[in-house]
């Protein structure tokens, strides 16, 4: 590879600060249990302070505590503003710098995690931080990682990563650039949820009548749900070749997209095959709404636990059922058509209850305006 005029290739051991404990991990196992931990204090860093979202630096918040005579025996695992933390046991993509003008002076990192104050006459602290949260790097570690259960990622695998580093001022142009843009999208992240939520509340209003479309003030008809979905003749996979579903409380997904790999058994003739535009429900999790319109394949197949149903378009429009299936009204249904199993958060269908669930829908020609004139797909 062609490295630009200026850049040069470094590893993690040749850019830590020229001061003691400058690459440290923290405190040896027990010498910072719970058993410590007091209401104020030193702030500790745990996992749920980090994440393996970019956009998030540090969760600067929900912290435990250690006196300042504790923390004064772990002087080498303190952090303070532009150092970099690494969990090196469990969730080991988690990285963390600690900005400037953090809650606190000084923190100290858990038995799991490892700090790297950054020479800055070298590198530039938050350029750092991008460069470990580029897809290239975060494989690198994933590739480190030792441990077959739980992953790990000690402080050799750390040293001997290879970086590629610009100029100073590159670094700081090229960080700003960055900051500029992770700032920009996370403002465009929050209009999005924002308009989510209002979306939802909107929905929540059309699908039960509390809010009425303009022209339309006929009686709403009620139904039991069953009339409205139908069960599905089984349809097995049989040997042809589908791709493999999953029904999940955010909708119907690729199985592959929401584990990261598959976990279908190697046989799928057994399998049920869901159309595009037909209503799939989870065996397992129905009654915390893991039910959906599957529309993202013209067809796919699904666990044989899981319920297949048809809409019934001669009184319910297709797209005003698939915000239907989402609603809070389905999702009381689900919760009173269960029944408690061998565990708390076990539950068996009553198929009879949910079939017989009263249904108040309104005519076809409100729920299209509903579903698609007032912009809810």
């Amino acid at each position: 590879m062609n490295i630009p005029v200026g850049w040069r290739k470094v590893y993690v051991d040749d850019i830590k600060a020229n001061q003691p404990n400058a690459l440290s991990t923290g405190p040896f196992g027990s010498a910072i249990s719970s058993k410590y931990f007091q209401d104020s204090g030193v702030p500790v860093i745990r996992g749920s302070n980090l994440s393996n979202n970019a956009e998030i630096l540090f969760k600067d918040e929900d912290f435990v505590y250690i006196s300042p005579e504790k923390a004064g025996e772990f002087s080498r695992s303190s952090v303070r503003a532009n150092d970099l933390i690494f969990t090196c046991w469990g969730t080991i993509n988690q990285i963390g710098l600690i900005p400037e003008g953090s809650h606190f002076n000084c923190y100290i990192i858990s038995n799991k995690q490892m700090k790297l104050t950054p020479d800055t006459k070298q590198v530039v602290p938050f350029y750092l931080y991008s460069l470990f949260s580029s897809r290239k790097i975060q494989k690198k570690i994933s590739d480190l990682s030792i441990g077959s259960s739980i992953p790990g990622f000690n402080l050799g695998n750390l040293k001997s990563i290879e970086l590629l580093l610009p100029p100073l001022l590159e670094q700081i142009k090229i960080a700003s650039i960055i900051s500029h843009w992770d700032y920009s999208l996370s403002i465009l992240s929050r209009l999005i949820d924002i308009k989510s939520r209002q979306k939802r509340g909107l929905a929540a209003q059309l699908l039960t009548g509390k809010r009425r479309l303009p022209g339309f003030e006929s009686e709403w008809s009620l139904y039991p749900l069953g009339y409205l979905l139908l069960p599905k003749k089984k349809v097995r996979a049989g040997k042809a070749d589908y791709p493999i579903l999953s029904v999940t409380v955010d909708g119907v997904k690729f199985q592959g997209d929401h584990f990261n790999k598959r976990v279908a058994s190697e046989n799928l003739g057994d399998y049920l095959v869901v159309d595009r535009g037909e209503i799939a429900m989870s065996g397992l999790n129905f009654w915390m709404g893991a039910i959906g319109m599957q529309s993202i394949v013209d067809a796919g197949v699904i666990s044989p636990a899981y319920k297949v149903f048809r809409v019934n378009g001669d009184l319910i429009d297709s797209d005003y059922a698939m915000h239907f299936v989402r609603s809070q009204t389905m999702l009381s249904i689900l919760l009173e058509s269960s029944i408690q199993g061998a565990s708390i958060v076990r539950r068996n269908l009553n198929m009879t209850s949910l079939t017989t669930a009263a249904v108040r829908i309104p005519s076809l020609l409100e729920q299209h305006a509903i579903a698609i004139d007032n912009g809810l797909n």
